[in-house]
């Protein structure tokens, strides 16, 4: 059951992990922030063979408007974003705010804009080659130039999700994706909930779902350090709670199960050691509530 729930949970960290750096948002502000920095001084190519800037000031004056025109639009779609969540808040679909900008694909657009931002301003202050003129003032370009078709499109998914259609649909989906995880867990628990039994059985522990009312005498109580509830539960230990000369070990909690603060999740016999007792505190894990 402790392998089990490791090697879930491992599974699931990698899983998590590889797909939230190029899925979570703040991850992928930090790979468009480092691609905007990098190509300022790896960026090869000067705009200025194809273009009529003459010099670095003609380049530094089209930055400088640049960066007034994309801060200003940058500032104009999260007000129409805003706006447009306010007018899909009030139809009653339940649709939370960052689920909506998730929905529009508005922090990909933010972000690009942000890091225009940020490229256009160190190529003014003369950070990279040939700031803030040539391949950098280039880079710069590109990278402001490219949030302006990403606004457009920013404004064309914003309108196809105010459809009435397309908000009962998207609830649909989240409902479906709900119930899904639900299921889920609740056979992943009802799994370890009978490897769980079976193991106590067969290494003579006593197991109860239910908390103890009241303490045992001649017991020693490990509780729940705090309201959450029980992520995993290591049988290997649990197991090495019995052997020698330490019985009548009781455990009553389940993965998965909630737990109050100073709840009783394991009671060992008042004759269990120092060393019994920290490996006790050790068998069920517990996470907080954070809510």
């Amino acid at each position: 059951m402790g392998e089990i729930g490791r090697s879930e949970r491992a599974v699931g960290w990698v899983r998590a992990k590889g797909s939230a750096i190029f899925e979570t948002s703040r991850y992928a502000f930090f790979w468009i922030l480092f691609v905007g920095l990098a190509g300022i001084f790896l960026f090869p190519f000067d705009v200025r063979r194809l273009s009529r800037f003459e010099g670095a000031t003609d380049t530094t004056e089209f930055l400088r408007t640049l960066w007034q025109v994309e801060a200003s639009a940058l500032a104009l779609s999260i007000a129409v974003i805003i706006f447009a969540f306010q007018v899909v808040s009030s139809s009653g679909y339940g649709i939370k705010l960052y689920e909506f900008a998730e929905d529009v694909h508005l922090f990909p657009v933010f972000y690009v804009g942000i890091v225009g931002l940020v490229v256009d301003g160190l190529v003014l202050l003369g950070f990279g080659n040939g700031a803030p003129a040539g391949s950098a003032a280039s880079w710069a370009i590109i990278v402001s130039g490219s949030s302006f078709p990403l606004l457009a499109l920013l404004f064309t998914n914003t309108v196809r999700v105010l459809d009435p259609e397309e908000l009962h649909r998207r609830r649909l989906v989240r409902m479906r994706q709900e119930v899904s995880r639900a299921v889920e867990r609740e056979i992943t628990e009802r799994i370890a909930l009978n490897l769980l039994e079976h193991q106590c059985e067969e290494a003579g522990i006593e197991f109860s779902p239910f908390p103890l009312a009241s303490p045992a005498p001649d017991s020693e109580e490990i509780t729940a350090p705090w309201n959450g509830y029980v992520d995993d539960i290591d049988t290997r230990k649990l197991a090495s709670l019995a052997d020698g000369d330490v019985s009548s070990v009781k455990l009553f909690v389940y993965v998965g199960a909630r737990v109050a603060e100073g709840q009783a999740v394991l009671v060992l016999p008042s004759s269990a050691t120092e060393k019994k007792l920290r490996q006790g505190r050790k068998v069920v894990r517990i996470v907080e509530d954070v809510g």
